[in-house]
């Protein structure tokens, strides 16, 4: 059975009981954008272990209002697992394009890229050793709920010295970092 769930930012209520989240903000990311920017303000919120489902698993929910950065879509900051740790995603509201990436030894070079769109009501998994990042590419907000092992921790660093992952979804298209070989 689905939770209730009323948005009213930067709180969530599910069934009936109310958390807030955590906010990444604009400058968190600006190590990962295409563009250097000085916009500031929240870019999305993370609440996180909102719902029980088991105890070895968390349940979080993401939301991300639309945005776009200088001409990049609003998007996470991108993380890889420390483990052999897959992770689910549901699209609850909106619509996200998944970028998953899987390194062959060395951050800049890949065994693997994967561009996956999903709408509401799908679901993605992310395989174990992939990194992701998760982008908004429309002009409504997007809704996220995932579950994830509780053990799994997040490594952004890889992101961060990249300057994001492999591709950049813009205004225009999808735009290759040149950082990747």
């Amino acid at each position: 059975m689905r939770s209730m769930l009323e948005i009213d930012l930067p709180y969530i209520l599910v069934d009936g009981r109310r958390f807030r989240g955590d906010v990444r903000r604009i400058e968190d990311l600006r190590p990962v954008l295409m563009e250097n920017l000085s916009d500031e303000g929240d870019a999305y919120y993370m609440f996180r272990d909102v719902r029980p489902v088991h105890e070895t698993l968390r349940y979080d929910i993401t939301v991300m209002p639309a945005r776009i950065l200088g001409r990049e879509f609003i998007k996470t900051m991108g993380h890889y697992h420390d483990g052999p740790y897959p992770e689910i995603y549901g699209i609850l509201k909106g619509e996200a394009i998944f970028v998953l990436q899987k390194r062959a030894g060395r951050d800049e070079v890949l065994d693997d890229l994967v561009l996956i769109r999903a709408k509401e009501g799908e679901i993605v998994r992310i395989p174990p050793y992939y990194g992701h990042v998760t982008v908004n590419p429309s002009k409504s907000m997007l809704v996220l709920e995932n579950i994830v092992c509780r053990k799994c921790r997040s490594d952004y660093e890889p992101y961060i010295r990249m300057r994001g992952s492999a591709i950049y979804v813009t205004v225009d298209g999808i735009v290759r970092n040149n950082r990747y070989l």
